[in-house]
């Protein structure tokens, strides 16, 4: 048994370092094609990238570069006029804003100093309204107060038809005068005192 297990032992490592001998070959194999083909790429670049091209090329590249950059510059530019007549635009029109917003405060404020000296003056006209309407109260009060202190006054003086010139008449008529004279009267029978 051991003797087989060391005859396949032999066989493994002889197909081993078979394999690894094929592998070896086959990678080197690779390695060669690869730089084979690795020389003919380098070879097909020196060839199109000799000095006339490497040149042309570089101008080129500058030349787009230098072409981009003025493209830039020129968007920049206009960029920079745009955005300064937008500025302008603006603050034209928030003067114009501003303006309006003044005009309409200063209407506004001239409407309602307007509205209140109207209002003003209409509270003064009607407050003198109210004053010649208590005067003229007061004066037709007191106008009526003294008619009826008049007429008061009248109804207490004794009529001419009661005063006659006989004996007993003329004396309660020099009476009626002397009461008169001094305030009091006495009329008809009663003999009580009216005070004026």
């Amino acid at each position: 048994m051991r003797a087989a297990t060391e005859a396949r032992l032999a066989e493994a490592r002889a197909s081993g370092s078979e394999f690894k001998s094929e592998l070896k070959e086959l990678v080197k194999n690779t390695d060669d094609s690869h730089y084979h083909y690795k020389c003919d790429l380098a070879g097909r670049v020196k060839a199109a990238t000799s000095k006339h091209v490497t040149r042309a090329s570089k101008q080129d590249f500058l030349m787009d570069t230098w072409d981009k950059a003025d493209l830039l510059r020129e968007q920049m530019t206009r960029l920079r006029q745009q955005r300064l007549r937008q500025e302008q635009e603006y603050l034209a029109y928030a003067m114009m804003t501003k303006e309006d917003m003044r005009k309409k405060n200063h209407e506004a404020a001239d409407k309602l100093e307007a509205d209140l000296r109207e209002r003003s003056t209409n509270l003064r006209r009607e407050e003198k309204e109210m004053k010649d309407a208590v005067a003229a109260a007061k004066k037709n009060f007191f106008d009526a107060k003294k008619a009826l202190r008049e007429q008061t006054e009248t109804n207490k003086l004794v009529p001419d038809a009661e005063l006659t010139d006989d004996g007993e008449s003329l004396r309660e008529s020099i009476s009626a005068a002397f009461s008169r004279f001094f305030g009091y009267r006495r009329r008809g029978i009663g003999t009580s005192p009216v005070a004026i």
